[in-house]
């Protein structure tokens, strides 16, 4: 890794630059690291004295963990010394968390955890044993999830009155640009542009759907059909039969590469366009995220060909990963267990209801006939 830690304050926004790791963090945003499209993350600092750890923030779990010095099968990161930190203590209780993929397990501890100008004691996951995180980049994960049974950094700071609100954005985008992560006062241009929706659970960040369409055709969903909004997961996991549907018409030009999924080509001939499908997702509040191909391509690419940001999930339900949330700027409302997005459409009040229309008038028009049928036919009898 050539950037791990890293800081420099440009007004509110923090850089992060190992370089500067001794200037003070101030402000309400941090600047997260993107690498390829398929990691973001930002930076904490546990102990005392303080300890930086670069760390995934994740909407989609709820712990936070980082790996120690007891480590004895971790990914190549670097590791929290939990002995050289006075605040530090630790206990003989053990944990595991399991992840999409990944899992790890250590005994939990309770430390010193600061980001920028907010610091709490916090429950952490004292990781000596991590299985299939040979990929990240970062050295841990801080769990962001609505669950009110556990309390982050920002339910802490919240119920300390350090912060007005208890909220975070993410708005993150391509190689190339700044990804932020705010919490608390959100830029107020992002507050203006974003619609609202209120989670279905009170333990993940997730929506209800009530359509999907692949190519403009309707899957059928269950009435229980939800999507989880997943800082976590790098890609869109749709359910498998819209998954069927999509890769049906990618395999045309797209390339299999098994493990490693598929790559397509990142500009498309106008013939090569009609098997890149639109998905676009319905939810409630009448909103509409419609997904063109350029939103699921991952730009980082090889001889022209992108790797594909879009996947199968057995499970009953969607995720919409950092593919997703790179063209939605994402606030999660904790205290009002809510949702927003930008850059959604508005369904057409008119147009939602004229499917619902046309159906009735088309059974009154069947009642009529087939009443006019009995009619007559009574007659000629």
């Amino acid at each position: 890794m050539l950037i791990l830690l890293i800081y420099g304050v440009i007004g509110k926004t923090i850089e992060l630059d190992r370089r500067q790791m001794n200037k003070q963090l101030l402000g309400a945003d941090v600047s997260l690291t993107n690498y390829i499209d398929l990691q973001y993350y930002g930076f904490i600092q546990i102990g005392t004295p303080p300890q930086w750890m670069s760390v995934v923030f994740d909407s989609g779990s709820t712990e936070l963990w980082v790996p120690t010095v007891d480590c004895i099968s971790c990914h190549q990161s670097k590791r929290f010394n939990p002995y050289k930190s006075l605040t530090c203590r630790k206990t003989d209780i053990p944990g595991s968390i399991e992840y999409g993929r990944g899992q790890v397990q250590g005994n939990y501890g309770y430390d010193q955890v600061q980001l920028n100008d907010l610091t709490s004691s916090q429950k952490i996951l004292l990781v000596d044993q991590d299985k299939d995180f040979n990929g990240m980049l970062c050295d841990g994960i801080m769990g962001l999830s609505n669950d009110p049974s556990y309390d982050n950094i920002f339910d802490m700071a919240y119920k300390n009155k350090k912060i007005s609100h208890n909220r975070f954005t993410f708005e993150i985008k391509s190689v190339g640009l700044q990804s932020l992560f705010h919490y608390d006062d959100i830029p107020q241009n992002i507050l203006n542009q974003t619609k609202w929706v209120k989670a279905t659970k009170k333990d993940y960040w997730t929506i209800k759907v009530q359509q999907l369409q692949v190519n403009g055709q309707n899957v059928e969903l269950t009435s229980k059909f939800f999507a989880l909004v997943d800082s976590g997961t790098s890609v869109i996991y749709l359910d498998l039969q819209s998954y069927t549907k999509a890769i049906g018409l990618l395999k045309n030009v797209c390339q299999d590469l098994s493990a490693r999924g598929y790559i397509c080509p990142c500009n498309p001939t106008e013939n090569q366009k009609k098997f890149y499908p639109n998905i676009t997702i319905f939810i409630e509040e009448g909103l509409i995220f419609e997904i063109p191909y350029q939103y699921y391509l991952n730009k980082i690419s090889y001889q022209d060909m992108c790797s594909l940001g879009l996947s199968g999930n057995a499970l009953p339900f969607m995720i919409l990963g950092d593919v997703f949330m790179r063209n939605f700027i994402v606030t999660y409302d904790k205290e009002n267990n809510k949702i927003g997005f930008t850059n959604t459409k508005q369904l057409n009040l008119i147009d939602s209801n004229s499917y619902e229309i046309s159906v009735k008038i088309g059974w009154v028009s069947l009642i009529f006939a087939i009443l006019f049928f009995i009619i007559k036919y009574s007659q000629l009898i």
